[in-house]
């Protein structure tokens, strides 16, 4: 069944780094501290995407656990993941950038790769 998904929205930030990708069905958005760069959004790409997503339960975002906490001394960012359908929001609890919950590892991977 299909989440409807409008939006995905991975934030990575600490003191001095703001990383930011946000993509749509029809635009990717990549910022690196204040330089963005903007493109069309590939429809494999997003088909891709919302795959991936079909296989995380949304309505359990908030609750899953990072397995490591080095972005409380600043040895990794903090981020978070936020995913829109067309009735709501989900966003997930922060977690080190480089060690995401295991289920959404696999869409955290294919966000960075666009």
């Amino acid at each position: 069944m299909s989440q409807n998904i409008v939006s995905i929205k991975l934030i990575e930030a600490t003191r001095g780094v703001h990383k930011e990708i946000f993509i749509t069905e029809k635009k990717c958005e990549i910022t690196d501290n204040s330089q963005t760069k903007k493109k069309l959004m590939n429809a494999q790409a997003w088909q891709r995407v919302n795959a991936i997503c079909e296989k995380v339960a949304l309505e359990n975002l908030s609750k899953y656990e990072s397995s490591s906490r080095k972005r409380a001394n600043d040895a990794a960012l903090q981020a978070t993941l936020e995913i829109a359908t067309k009735t709501k929001t989900y966003q997930s609890n922060i977690f080190d950038h480089d060690n995401p919950p295991k289920e959404f590892l696999e869409l955290i991977k294919e966000l960075k790769k666009l």
